[in-house]
């Protein structure tokens, strides 16, 4: 029964990751970039990490470690150098371009994500025919390192071949800005002209921040806190652009 609910949460997991592998997948379509990537393609004149295979990245902003023995409670773990990486599960924090043990928990392997990062992810469904962006969690992982960054999504209908090519799809493109003790994430999209864009609910979640004050497009909003996870619902209509300004 253990090893059966484990499994199933690890299911529910790439079920939940389906937007941003679907992206990764475009990106793969569109430029060839891999999905799964050696270290060295971040630091390509570090000679050392081009004999590294016990983790990779998954897409640009993932560092996985895999297990492959049993019994294992700890591995060694390179954090690549440009930005701190941030425990897919805890949110502990590790300093960029250091090397750590980090201690395994029998329930997940070891999952870092890369600091200033935008994952998108949704609420498990059933099947991939139920997969829609009209709620999605938008999950910013905050870095004081990273003074700027951007993400994006790519969005289409998941029927019409060529979408992006016919015009029929949309790309929603995140940025964030640290400004002294200012934090300015901006939500905008790109809408192919056959598209039949939708209004959305991003639940923005950021990881690792403490907010005084949060305003959407200059207004004063609540916003919910647990330890150093700020949690906003973002009514995001189409055609529209947001501008989420956080107060540190």
């Amino acid at each position: 029964i253990v090893t059966k609910e484990k499994a199933k949460n690890q299911i529910l997991l790439r079920y939940k990751m389906l937007p941003y592998n679907y992206n990764l997948a475009f990106e793969n379509n569109q430029n060839g970039t891999p999905l799964m990537r050696p270290l060295f393609f971040e630091e390509p004149n570090n000679l050392n990490l081009q004999t590294v295979s016990t983790s990779y990245l998954w897409g640009n902003n993932f560092l996985v470690n895999p297990i492959t023995k049993p019994n294992v409670t700890s591995v060694s773990v390179y954090f690549p150098a440009k930005n701190n990486w941030i425990d897919f599960y805890t949110d502990q924090k590790h300093l960029a371009g250091t090397t750590k043990v980090v201690k395994v928990s029998p329930d997940n392997i070891p999952i870092f994500v890369r600091g200033g990062s935008f994952i998108p992810l949704i609420t498990p469904i059933q099947n991939t025919a139920a997969y829609s962006l009209k709620n999605f969690d938008l999950h910013f992982y905050f870095d004081e390192k990273t003074k700027t960054s951007n993400g994006k999504l790519y969005n289409d209908d998941g029927v019409t071949p060529n979408a992006f090519e016919k015009q029929m799809s949309e790309i929603l493109r995140f940025s964030s800005v640290i400004t002294g003790k200012t934090l300015i994430l901006k939500l905008d999209t790109t809408i192919g002209k056959l598209f039949e864009a939708t209004d959305k609910t991003a639940n923005l979640i950021i990881h690792n921040c403490k907010a005084k004050t949060i305003l959407i497009d200059g207004k004063s909003v609540k916003f919910k806190t647990n330890k150093t996870v700020i949690e906003i619902p973002v009514v995001w209509l189409k055609n529209s652009s947001k501008e989420i300004k956080i107060q540190l």
